[in-house]
């Protein structure tokens, strides 16, 4: 019955005390109210397309291998071709290393070295392959025959779209 009385005791002061801490600034948003942390996490996860996180690759990627050159995008996509996240591979011939950037979140992985061609700046977003597939799931733009080519595949339906920018 002590232990009890003594937990009860003790959950109501862990309680009590949560309830009265001061707010961190950046833990538990500081002044900022719940609804405007609601509303800035909806805008950092809104759906992108392809072209739009790849400026926040390449700074991601400059400082580990300036001379990284884009070779591949993915990302699983809605039928409008935007997507939650974007996985960008980029290959680096002076480290003979490749690296794939997650954006958001600049998250990068290193990979080998694959030998891929570079896709180059001429590529069509990943909407314009939408407006050709007209499908939603996964989305990834390699070179293909010297041409860049995104291959939308969903369930047991493939799809490529091509077209520059």
């Amino acid at each position: 019955m002590k232990n009890s009385l003594f937990l009860a005791v003790i959950l109501g002061f862990v309680l009590l005390s949560g309830c009265t801490l001061p707010q961190i600034p950046g833990i538990g948003g500081g002044n900022a109210t719940q609804t405007q942390l609601q509303e800035e996490v909806a805008v950092e996860t809104a759906p992108f397309t392809a072209h739009t996180g790849l400026d926040e690759a390449k700074a991601a990627i400059r400082p580990i291998a300036s001379d990284a050159a884009l070779i591949s995008v993915y990302g699983i996509a809605e039928a409008d071709g935007k997507s939650d996240q974007w996985e960008y591979t980029f290959d680096s011939l002076q480290q003979k290393k490749s690296y794939t950037v997650t954006i958001p979140g600049k998250a990068i992985r290193e990979l080998p070295y694959s030998f891929s061609d570079a896709l180059g700046d001429n590529w069509m977003d990943s909407t314009a392959a939408s407006s050709q597939c007209h499908s939603p799931g996964e989305y990834s733009l390699e070179m293909t025959g010297g041409s860049p080519v995104w291959t939308v595949s969903f369930e047991r339906n493939v799809c490529e779209a091509t077209g520059g920018s």
